[in-house]
């Protein structure tokens, strides 16, 4: 039996069952309809044939919300980056960016107990050691580095600083007014007392130290020059190691000690020089304060003058003018 045929005329519309081109389709398929999306076949089309998309010639078919469109690679990363939160950020163009206080500890990688982030050779994040007992962090310009404290200071582990013996200078100090000098004040805080008043001294008084006059039995002078008032000194200021020969000490008084340059001493005697320092008291020449008595031989060479006790018997070897007549019965 024949088998029929149709035939497609002008004005007429093709029902066909099935269509085969092999030379393709002539036109912008505009008209297409009927066509479902698993029509097309990815798996069919050729490899990209490289490893990178081109921004904005490489196209990519999507539905909007119904109706089919192409966007470009460079509009799928913008739409993806935008969605990506937290603590990386991700510009258009695919810059990303850590934010602000989103690195924590844990999510750094194991430090070594004891070590310090430092910036190291060619700006490279590096690990400091920075645990040796009592040293410091330094910059010497170019590195930072773990030193020893050393000079006029010293710091122990637990931070605590000492300065060293005879290390602060008077450079160091503070400027001080003149004539003033350091003293423990109230709380035991370093003071400057003011020491300069014109002869005065410093004087404690159980709790301060005081800048004061001197006054009393003595008189100060700004140039050092003391003097002892007049009439200040009295019997109770001498001391027992005033005595010595020809002084005693006793009762708070000073007396003259004649036993220790005269020898032979007594009541109404008269004394002879025996030396250049001695003198002796005479038992042959005495003086009661009216009648001077003579026991032994007188010799007179220029005579004498008088009245003489007794009959002048006794006298012998004078040589002088003896007045007779002067001598008594």
């Amino acid at each position: 039996m024949a088998s029929w045929k149709k035939v497609i005329v002008s004005g007429s519309k093709a029902v066909l069952a099935e269509v085969t081109a092999s030379a393709g389709f002539s036109g912008d398929g505009s008209g297409l309809t009927g066509i479902t999306a698993t029509s097309v076949n990815i798996d069919g089309l050729d490899a990209l044939g490289g490893t990178g998309l081109h921004q904005t010639q490489d196209h990519f078919m999507f539905s909007d919300n119904g109706t089919e469109k192409k966007i470009t690679f460079s509009n799928m990363q913008d739409a993806i980056f935008a969605d990506v939160s937290g603590d990386v950020a991700i510009a258009a163009g695919g810059a990303a960016t850590i934010q602000a206080d989103s690195v924590s500890n844990s999510m750094l990688e194991n430090m070594t107990r004891g070590t310090v982030k430092v910036g190291g050779g060619s700006n490279a994040p590096t690990d400091l050691d920075a645990k040796t007992s009592g040293q410091i962090l330094v910059g010497d310009g170019t590195d930072i580095a773990s030193v020893a404290v050393s000079g006029d200071i010293s710091l122990a582990s637990n931070g605590a600083v000492t300065i060293a013996a005879d290390a602060v200078e008077n450079s160091m100090l503070a400027n001080m007014t003149r004539g003033t000098i350091k003293v423990g004040g109230n709380s035991n805080a370093p003071t400057d007392l003011d020491a300069k008043t014109s002869g005065q001294i410093l004087v404690g008084d159980g709790t301060d130290i005081a800048s004061v006059a001197v006054s009393g039995d003595v008189g100060l002078a700004s140039n050092g020059a003391m003097t002892i008032q007049a009439n200040a000194v009295e019997g109770s200021m001498l001391n027992s190691n005033v005595a010595g020969t020809g002084l005693d000490y006793g009762s708070s008084e000073l007396s003259v000690d004649v036993s220790d340059f005269m020898s032979s001493g007594a009541n109404n005697r008269i004394l002879t020089a025996t030396g250049t320092d001695a003198f002796q008291g005479e038992s042959n020449l005495t003086f009661d304060g009216t009648i001077l008595s003579i026991t032994g031989n007188v010799t007179a060479s220029a005579g004498f003058t008088g009245s003489f006790v007794g009959d002048g018997s006794g006298l012998t070897g004078v040589t002088g003018t003896v007045n007779v007549d002067a001598l008594s019965d």
